[in-house]
């Protein structure tokens, strides 16, 4: 869905570090807004070593818990795959007939589809993890060392969200109204079913001048879901609905990384290459949504196309081939009788992605419908289908849909020179040249077929993105920088397509745009840094950022329930950035143990809307509401506050630590008219662990967790002038307590 990777999906035991880069350089990708996590898996150990940990997590209000939603999943469930039981039935060549045509063959096609179609009452259990990890170290003759590393986690989550709630709302169309309008909403229960595994090998050979490493990752996830919720749909007529949603998501990635780094004698010369193949793959398998249309007047269940929608089948398919290929030759040389290194080379990214649907329906005909009483497992039983001789019940239709499938292809050629140069004894620079060249190819089609793409080149820029860095040391401790760089910002698959994509949980529907373009970004930053013993640091700095064209989520033809990624304007953001890591040995010996650390940034940003939004704004105000020209940008947080409070004593084996993290409140979807603007609200995430390590060379380590102490709500707003504000969306996470263990051999 984004260009960003779920940090979550990778278990710390096959982790060596986490880089986050804040300022852009020439041997990066260009692709680079606000920043780079770099995740850099486990190496080679220095000996023999073996790891095995476990742990739990008990929420209240979510484990043990009878009113947990689930439904019958395959054998393999708890291994994060379907068994096949949720494969599609049927082929998608197969041919469906009409029930006009009274043929025995729509009822033998209907009776291939799993009957169960409603969310089930089932206690949840606690959360659980186990993982392992083993490595050593070899001597290869005289010179050579070869290191080997396994590493595997297992997770199974119980999520349960009661009262989970979203909603759609519109402005009056009397502007003298200024509270808003539910156009649709919902509320109800959903149940989270999560396993999550791992596994990891590696092996890494060294030599006095060269270092070889292959890595091999695979990373495999099962979801499912169960909901039920009442659903109040009220902008065409007012319509009660209960719905059944039943889904299932498999996802897996399978990484290769084949890596070298060499070195002449004198080290001057370093070459480093990489060769990267992942294979990605999501699977929506079968996705049942039954909804029913409420009468309380009569107290009846029915089905009502029209205004609740039909009892759907919906399979999703998503497979993802990545290769990515890089060189960086650098060299440490004179320049003007200083010491200096220069930096080249290049790479290559090629990534391609297929998409498609299967979409399929329930009908009935005949009044049996109200016969089922809102019970959705009813639907596809066999007395109720439609048959020759009755002419009546359930019956499937539908087909692969052909304006729903895509094929996209995107590439990246890349090369680079940096040039790292000491002016003087304090002052070095960094000067940068990249050039991309980016292309994306796509195959697909419209709704109604009459607009069809065959792998045509929608995108094709060739860019060069300079950068500088200048770094000036005050002194031994302290560093001043000034840096700019131009980078980008890419649509992904997702954005950059005509497909339609329902989401029946939240009865939404997003839209791909075919004709978005590229963001292109100004980066300017300054930074003052002063750096202690044990990692104490001090930093404040500043920073401007001008983007060209940003990509922002909105609503799609002022429809409350559809969204589409859009260009709306020119936008510049800017603010100041306070970090501090500082222990209290100041104060007292004894409060060495002890530190703080803080990350505070206050940011402005300002948008220019584009005429077509500013019309659309004009012509929704309320009586006494002005219209400014500009806007916050979309995504953009106005403050973002990390505060830590940590204890560690090596001696002891004691760490503890209390985190606190908000960010301000964000506008998550731009309104179009009639549509007011979403704000994602500050959630206030205050979480503590501690642990303690014990036994011979501190091989056993326990440890206890305590998240969202607070036990806040992560909402999001609908807002609007002199309005009172309306649930875009609503979950209650609750509060988790954690306890582990670990022992190392």
């Amino acid at each position: 869905d984004r260009n960003t990777v779920q940090m979550d999906i990778f278990p710390t035991n096959i982790l060596d570090n986490v880089q986050v880069i804040k300022s852009s350089t020439a041997d990066l990708p260009a692709d680079f807004t606000g920043g780079m996590v770099n995740i850099v898996t486990k190496d080679m150990p220095t000996k023999e070593e073996f790891s095995i940990s476990v742990g739990i997590q008990v929420n209240p209000e979510m484990h043990f818990n009878s009113d947990f939603l689930t439904y019958e999943g395959s054998s393999t469930d708890k291994l994060g795959f379907d068994d096949g039981m949720r494969s599609l039935p049927i082929s998608r060549q197969q041919y469906i007939p009409s029930p006009s045509e009274n043929n025995q063959l729509l009822t033998v096609v209907t009776q291939q589809f799993n009957p169960e179609m409603k969310a089930k009452k089932e206690k949840s259990y606690m959360d659980a993890n186990m993982g392992f990890t083993y490595g050593n170290q070899f001597n290869v003759g005289s010179d050579k060392q070869l290191g080997f590393l396994a590493a595997g986690s297992y997770r199974e989550e119980y999520i349960f969200f009661q009262d989970f709630e979203n909603g759609n709302y519109r402005k009056s169309a009397d502007k003298t109204v200024t509270e808003l309008s539910l156009a649709k909403g919902q509320v109800g229960d959903v149940g989270r079913n999560n396993i999550l595994w791992s596994g990891l090998a590696g092996l890494t050979l060294k030599t006095p001048k060269s270092k070889y490493k292959l890595t091999a990752m695979h990373i495999q996830n099962g979801l499912s879901t169960a909901g039920y919720l009442n659903q109040q749909i009220l902008f065409a007529d007012a319509v009660e609905v209960y719905k059944d949603n039943l889904e299932y998501k498999q996802s897996q990635i399978s990484n290769a990384l084949l890596s070298g780094k060499h070195s002449n004698d004198d080290g001057s010369w370093v070459t480093e290459w990489k060769l990267s193949p992942t294979y990605s793959r999501i699977d929506d398998k079968d996705v049942r949504v039954a909804p029913f249309k409420y009468e309380e007047d009569e107290d009846i269940f029915t089905i009502s196309p029209s205004s609740a929608g039909n009892p759907s089948r919906i399979w999703r398919n998503l497979e993802e081939i990545n290769g990515v290929g890089t060189l960086n030759v650098q060299n440490r040389h004179q320049l003007f009788k200083k010491p200096a290194k220069i930096i080249f080379g290049g790479g290559f990214t090629y990534k391609e992605r297929d998409f498609s649907i299967d979409n399929y329906r329930i009908r009935i005909q005949g009044g049996q419908a109200q016969q089922l009483y809102g019970d959705a497992d009813g639907l596809l039983l066999d007395e109720n289908l439609w048959t020759v001789s009755t002419r009546r019940g359930s019956y499937i239709e539908g087909n692969f849909e052909p304006a729903n499938t895509y094929n996209s292809i995107q590439t990246v050629a890349a090369a680079f020179v940096s040039e790292e140069f000491q002016i003087t004894q304090k002052l070095k620079s960094i000067l940068g040249l990249r050039f991309e060249k980016f292309d994306l190819y796509y195959t697909g089609q419209n709704n109604f077929g009459d607009v069809v793409y065959d792998e045509e080149k929608v995108l094709d820029k060739a860019d060069l993105f300079p950068s500088l860095n200048l770094i000036y040391s005050v002194n031994d401790e302290s560093n001043a920088r000034i840096s700019y760089a131009r980078t980008t910002a890419r649509p992904s698959f997702k954005e950059a397509s005509i497909t339609q994509i329902f989401d029946p949980l939240s009865s939404t529907t997003f839209n791909g745009n075919i004709d978005l373009q590229p963001t292109y970004i100004d980066n300017f930053d300054v930074r003052y840094e002063r750096f202690g013993s044990n990692a104490q640091m001090f930093a404040i700095s500043g920073f401007f950022k001008n983007f060209i064209d940003p990509i922002e989520l909105t609503y799609f033809l002022a429809a409350p329930d559809q969204f589409q990624p859009r260009n709306l304007g020119n936008a510049i953001v800017y603010g100041v950035e306070f970090e501090i890591r500082k222990d209290f040995n100041f104060i007292s010996e004894s409060l060495k143990d002890l530190s703080f650390n803080m990350n505070f940034s206050l940011i402005e940003s300002e948008l220019e809307m584009g005429e077509d939004e500013l019309e659309a704004r004009r012509l929704s105000l309320r009586e006494g509401e002005e219209l400014e020209d500009t806007r916050e940008l979309q995504g953009q947080s106005p403050y973002l506050i990390n505060v830590g409070l940590n204890y560690g004593n090596e001696d002891n084996g004691w760490q503890a630590g209390l985190f606190y993290n908000i960010q301000g409140e964000t506008l998550e979807v731009v309104g179009t008219g009639d549509v007011p603007d979403v704000y994602t609200m500050p959630f206030h995430s205050l979480n503590f662990n501690m642990s303690k390590s014990f036994g011979k060379n501190s091989s056993s380590n326990i440890n206890f967790g305590i998240k969202n102490i607070l036990d806040d709500d992560a909402e999001s707003h609908y807002q609007s002038y002199k309005a009172e504000d309306q649930i875009f969306t609503k979950l209650t996470p609750g509060r988790g307590f954690t306890l582990g263990y670990a022992y190392k051999f």
